[in-house]
């Protein structure tokens, strides 16, 4: 109760309140670098790339002389949701008291709620007041797809969008997908209500009430207006649909590897009607391939291309020093430098210089694989023919306009997810779900001050 009420208190709404001037961002951008000597840098971490980050750690202090970097591994909080949530509150605790440690993974803080926006610094401003930051050379629709309320309070590293293929066993399914250049989630419902089976096929291996609840939000909850709409007749019959056509077992966890072997491709194609699980479908000329085929990107109802940036995103710390906040800004921009990196970058990067650098490793490193492992052989395309083609689309698709597919604070989250796993598991009925939703999601917006 006293971790509860401490959190509360520290989260009382202060808007606009970063407590970092202009004259501060100005010097966070254009710092005088002799004061970095002596300093201590503190990067709270529960980055996948834990073996990478730690050996850019060590680059970055050989070449700055007198800059100590610290590296607080978080990644063992992420493998269990007590010790996640009991991190997140210790965590809050400091902020409070001034000495939270300057750079933090954006998994571990509430960066999308309002009453916390005071303690972390706008990326943005930064970005602004900094002459060496050239907006061609970053994916910044990303950027703005992360924003809240216009300010960028979690710095996204890496970001992965979303697409669907379609089972191409199924009649008709990959040539109906391959007429459209993006799909929404609708759509995708319709496609699966039109075209029928001999067996009763559902969705998609991993695909999570919850999750494509999040997925279609727009029509029930918006944070910026502080619209809440989930107690009607559209989301009862959408709820209702979605748990028809969603694996039982929803404790079931993606397999996050970056290919799917042809017995477990081949148990999917006979039970499930598409995939949001990328396997080697970038590769459209492999002499032999997937049986999900016609990759497609997923956008919202307002065409806009769905990312995920939560796995790699570092909040600033606005009670940290001028100082350590321009050695982090520094840091920052030296890890998003290919001419400091060697190394296969997983997911895509934001600075369009790593994304081609890292592309170029990783997908050669792709079509390996699948030599290897599956006897995959190209068609007629060299390797460099078919790296260059794969990354072209990537581009292009990354140059979409974007909605980020994590924009809810922590409180909500698991109130959505509360309520949808007591509905799929029988519990509730559907009504009594929407108008839970209805009451607790309104209760909590006006305790932020948006209702």
């Amino acid at each position: 109760m006293i971790i509860v009420l401490l959190t509360m208190s520290i989260s009382g709404y202060g808007g606009d309140q970063s407590t970092t001037s202009e004259v501060d961002v100005a010097f966070i951008a254009n710092p005088d670098r002799s004061l970095f000597y002596g300093e201590t840098l503190t990067i709270a971490s529960a980055s996948e790339w834990d073996l990478h980050l730690r050996l850019l750690v060590t680059q970055y202090m050989v070449e700055n002389p007198g800059v100590n970097v610290e590296l607080i591994n978080l990644r063992p909080y992420t493998l269990d949701a007590d010790r996640l949530a009991n991190k997140r509150d210790q965590l809050g605790i400091q902020f409070m008291a001034g000495s939270a440690p300057v750079l933090i993974d954006g998994t571990f803080v509430d960066h999308r709620d309002p009453r916390s926006a005071h303690f972390f610094v706008d990326w943005f401003a930064i970005m602004t007041a900094d002459p060496n930051f050239h907006e061609d050379d970053w994916f910044m629709n990303v950027f703005h797809a992360s924003a809240v309320n216009g300010r960028l309070h979690a710095f996204p590293m890496k970001f992965h969008y979303e697409t669907v293929t379609a089972n191409s066993t199924v009649p008709g399914l990959s040539e109906a997908l391959a007429a459209q250049d993006s799909v929404t989630l609708s759509e995708l419902m319709e496609l699966h209500r039109r075209i029928s089976v001999d067996t009763s096929f559902l969705f998609d291996p991993y695909f999570d009430i919850s999750w494509a609840v999040q997925l279609g939000l727009d029509s029930f909850l918006n944070m910026e207006t502080g619209l809440v709409d989930f107690n009607n007749q559209q989301f009862i019959d959408l709820i209702t649909y979605i748990r028809e056509i969603t694996r039982q077992n929803m404790s079931l966890q993606p397999q996050w590897r970056y290919w799917i072997d042809p017995e477990l491709e081949t148990y999917w194609s006979g039970n499930f009607f598409f995939s949001f699980y990328r396997m080697y479908q970038d590769f459209p000329h492999f002499e032999t391939g997937p049986l999900f085929t016609e990759l497609t990107p997923r956008v919202n109802e307002r065409g806009e291309l769905l990312v995920d940036t939560s796995w790699s995103t570092y909040v600033l710390s606005a009670n940290a020093t001028p100082v350590e906040q321009a050695l982090a800004w520094d840091f920052i921009q030296f890890v998003m430098n290919p001419d400091n990196r060697d190394t296969l970058v997983h997911m895509q990067p934001t600075n369009r210089h790593l994304f081609h650098h890292g592309a170029v490793l990783w997908l050669r490193h792709t079509i390996g694989t699948t030599r290897e492992d599956f006897g995959w052989q190209l068609l007629t395309d060299t390797i460099d023919e078919s790296v260059e083609d794969v990354k072209i689309r990537m581009e292009a698709h990354s140059d979409m306009p974007m909605a980020n597919t994590r924009t809810l604070p922590f409180a909500i989250e698991n109130i959505i997810d509360e309520a949808l796993e007591l509905f799929h598991n029988g519990l509730v009925s559907a009504e009594q779900t929407a108008a839970d939703l209805q009451n607790r999601v309104t209760l909590v917006l006006m305790e932020m001050g948006i209702n």
